[in-house]
């Protein structure tokens, strides 16, 4: 190795034919990147080269201890030349030998020359597809070159001609390598199998890749299996941690990058610039009389070639053009780029923003020594978070600062960088005893639009968030989930005024204009809606879309013909198709509620609403095994469904084997195969909680009660209800989300406090809690607001009228009941209807029958 002292000594300078690969260093056994080079050792004298003393090949340097291998590089090469030639000879002679092949294709891995590789690859590989050990042996040279797409292609080759154990467990790791865990699992089955402690490792970098993924849940179960197919290792520090880590992070879905499978981009093979090997030797004559010149020519370049991230923060990949450069950038990936210093013009045409200015500037003369990271996020949509930590060896080392984070910007500027969107190393070199500070820049992973709105809300301010979302609808109007994320964290009057922006867009926008007349509704109830809307059914010639959104606003038969037109159109609005199936449903007529809703969930199947509205109508309607099939037909169904109706329909059918089946699946997905305490008091809640889903399923209030009286977190509200306690259920905590449709939630909770208050003969607490159950309804739409009139008595009880209402069918049932014990005149109207839609297993559900037996 060179040696310095005082900047006196031996160094290597300049790089070329690079490689890098990550592996156990020989010298450490730290895992990092070894790489190998071309350079030239030099004598130096102030860190200046001065005397050449030949050319050398480093072999295997780490980056952790520095130690490395070096050979003379005339030798290598002429040792290399020698080799090929010499198995080049017997190709000619003859091209198909296997073991000559074999030897072509080791000493190009040997000598660390893809394009060598290549060559022999693309002529000799080729003709030996049928060949197991030739294109295993091809996958371990992809894999030696960190090309792991094309090293699983060779081992899938290979697998088709003799699968082996070796060839699985290495197609497993390209799998791994490629962030595809769920295809790996089946390559490294066997190893759990035969626990053969050597091939331990394999089971670790499996669960490694599952969490780099943010499948924790999954990793968990794979760690139960691992650590009984290899007790021995599952105390060790390394296996802890991770179990620690997937813990942590089990319901987050954050993925969590392993530092055995995370490579850097400069692994692989790279030519590398040969300037390196010139330069020096002119350096000592010139270096003073060029020094000044340097330092400005480096602030100039630096100027000119500013290096710049591009960010993708969007779901979609997109083009970009900067300075009228076209990029192409995947969604949540980063992008580098060299930039001229200035006024940087970024267009996303697609976007609709238009041309915008980012301003790139540094001090000229301080350039070689500032280097800022520049972030360009044309979309404004990526989630950047700064992070610092503390290496130290000290027994209580301090806590790292919670990291930063920022969005919404179209030019982020970080200051003081050590890692640009990558992770902290495991471990650094530093004097003992010390600490060393190092901060990094991330882009945060965000993998669906239910994962953005969660990272978003847990990581900036109301206000950013609410920006973020009108972010999210500019460049998707039709993203509804961030729709009603908005509009129920703005004011009315704020978003009924940011609603307007798109009203006039062709087509209608459905969504944004319900969302407007619910809030036109509730906050300007003096506002009649229907002129506009008359008026919009013209200007679209009675496009099915504007008669169902006029439909919404005219009352009575009216309404009711405009949701038929509309859903009888050709083509029909499955707006007004699940409209029509949920006026049926909350009159309690439902087998055409199934029909109507099914009809709006197959026209627009992408529009989750739609789709629940159809699972509601057939739990409803009782259709049991259509239900079940439904939920169980795609991934996302069965998420519109409470586990307890799950349950419910299977109990209904008599299906106990489906309930335990069920019941089984949710504690393999949450609580595992722990077999440590705290693991093991997790699992037990997580059953305690099912237990009580179970219990609302099945409506057996004694068992809800003892369960209750069990589990840490419990419905206080109902708990207080079913015990006959009324007043601690008034003081209960209630849960409000907030938004238009907040008055449903006061209405529901009143409604069974009223009700409660007269089973347990309280005349004083009932009636205080018909005037808030009446003051409720008075914030609710414009049937909630005629039953807040009833409740006040300034209105007679219409039990027609009130059938046909179009209030959710949850909070329906607790009115007609309220309204049946408030008026007994009415009660055999409105009792059997209040009991047709109590079809939701819920607390709610079991609180109602209690109150009203």
């Amino acid at each position: 190795m060179p040696t310095m002292i005082n900047g006196i000594g031996t160094w290597y300078y300049g790089k070329r034919r690079i490689h890098r690969v990550k592996a156990l260093c020989s010298q450490c056994n730290s895992l990092g990147e070894l790489e190998s080079y071309d350079t030239t050792l030099y004598f130096v004298v102030i860190m200046v080269p001065v005397i050449p003393l030949g050319q050398k090949r480093i072999l295997e340097k780490c980056p952790y201890c520095q130690r490395h291998r070096m050979a003379s590089l005339k030798e290598w090469e002429a040792g290399k030349a020698n080799a090929f030639n010499d198995v080049l000879e017997k190709l000619q002679a003859n091209p198909d030998h296997k073991e000559t092949i074999q030897t072509a294709l080791a000493l190009a891995t040997a000598y660390q020359d893809e394009i060598a590789f290549d060559k022999l690859a693309d002529v000799l590989g080729g003709r030996q597809g049928n060949d197991a050990d030739i294109q295993a042996q091809l996958g371990s040279a992809y894999e030696y070159f960190s090309r792991w797409s094309d090293a699983e292609a060779a081992y899938s080759r290979a697998m088709d001609v003799q699968p082996t154990d070796d060839i699985s467990e290495r197609l497993a790791v390209c799998l791994l390598k490629q962030n595809r865990p769920e295809e790996a699992i089946q390559y490294v089955s066997h190893v759990f199998e035969q626990k053969n402690p050597d091939k331990a490792w394999l089971s670790f970098w499996l669960i490694e890749g599952c969490m780099a993924k943010g499948l924790h849940e999954q990793s968990l179960d794979l760690m139960d299996v691992r650590d009984q197919a290899f007790p021995q290792f599952a105390k060790e520090k390394s296996y802890l941690k991770q179990r620690r880590t997937a813990e942590k992070y089990k319901h987050s879905g954050k993925p969590i990058p392993s530092t055995y499978l995370k490579e850097s981009s400069k692994t692989g093979y790279k030519e590398g610039s040969g300037l390196g090997f010139k330069w020096p030797k002119y350096v000592a004559a010139a270096l003073f009389l060029g020094l000044l010149a340097l330092y400005l020519g480096s602030a100039w370049h630096r100027g000119q070639h500013r290096e710049v991230y591009l960010a993708n923060g969007w779901t979609k990949p997109y083009k970009v053009s900067v300075n009228g450069e076209v990029h192409q950038i995947q969604p949540g990936s980063v992008k580098k780029i060299e930039v001229v210093e200035g006024d940087v013009t970024v267009d996303w045409p697609e976007s609709g923003d238009g041309p915008q200015t980012a301003a790139i500037h540094t001090s000229f003369f301080g350039r070689p020594f500032h280097r800022p990271v520049f972030v360009i996020n044309p979309d404004r949509c990526a989630l950047l978070e700064r992070e610092e930590t503390i290496y130290t060896l000290e027994p209580n080392p301090p806590m790292n600062p919670p990291p930063v984070f920022t969005t919404g910007k179209l030019l982020h500027e970080f200051e003081g960088v050590d890692h640009e969107f990558e992770q902290f190393p495991a471990q650094i070199n530093a004097k003992s005893g010390s600490r060393t500070k190092k901060t990094r820049v991330g882009l945060v992973p965000m993998v669906d639009g239910a994962d953005r709105r969660f990272t978003i809300a847990s990581s900036v301010p109301i206000d950013a968030q609410m920006d973020y979302a009108k972010r999210l609808l500019h460049l998707d109007p039709n993203d509804v989930p961030a729709l009603r994320w908005l509009t129920a964290q703005l004011p009315p009057a704020d978003a009924i005024a940011f609603l307007k922006t798109r009203l006039a867009d062709r087509p209608v926008r459905v969504d944004w204009h319900r969302d407007y007349q619910i809030l036109m509704e509730l906050a300007n109830q003096d506002t009649d809606l229907k002129p506009e809307y008359r008026k919009l059914v013209e200007e679209t010639k009675r496009t099915p879309d504007a008669v169902y959104l006029l439909g919404r606003l005219e009352e009575g038969q009216a309404g009711e013909k405009l949701y038929e037109e509309a859903a009888k159109a050709n083509p029909p609005s499955a707006f007004a198709c699940s409209g029509l199936g949920f006026r049926f449903l909350v009159r309690g007529d439902f087998e055409p509620a199934v029909t109507w809703s099914k009809k709006g969930a197959e026209l627009n199947p992408t529009n989750p609403a739609n789709r629940q509205a159809y699972l509601q109508a057939l739990l409803a309607a009782g259709k049991y095994k259509d239900l079940i099939a439904e939920t169980g037909r795609d991934a996302s169904s069965g998420q519109l469904l409470m586990f307890h109706d799950k349950l419910a329909a299977q109990l209904a059918l008599g299906d106990q084997a489906g309930v335990d089946m069920e019941i089984a699946r949710m504690m393999a997905n949450f609580g595992g195969q722990a077999t440590d305490p705290a693991a093991l008091n997790f699992k037990a809640q997580i059953r305690a909680s099912l237990d009580l889903e179970l219990a609302l399923a099945q409506r057996d209030r004694g068992k809800y009660l003892e369960l209750s009286a069990r589990a840490l977190a419990k419905d206080e509200f109902a708990v207080g209800i079913l015990k006959g306690n009324h007043t601690a259920a008034a003081n209960a905590p209630s849960f409000r989300a907030g938004g238009p449709r907040e008055w449903e939630t006061d209405a529901t909770r009143t409604g069974l406090l009223y009700l409660a208050g007269l089973k347990a003969k309280d005349a004083a607490f009932a009636d205080e809690q018909w005037k808030k159950f009446g003051n409720a309804l008075g914030k609710g739409d414009r049937d909630a607001r005629r039953l807040a009139e009833v409740a006040a008595g300034k209105q007679p009880l219409d039990s027609k009228w009130l059938t046909n209402a179009t209030i959710r069918p949850d909070v329906k049932r607790v009115i007609l009941a309220a309204l049946a014990r408030r008026f007994p005149a009415h009660a055999k109207d409105l009792v059997p209807l209040s009991k047709k839609l109590d079809f939701d297993h819920d607390s709610t559900s079991l609180c109602l029958r209690y109150v009203t037996e």
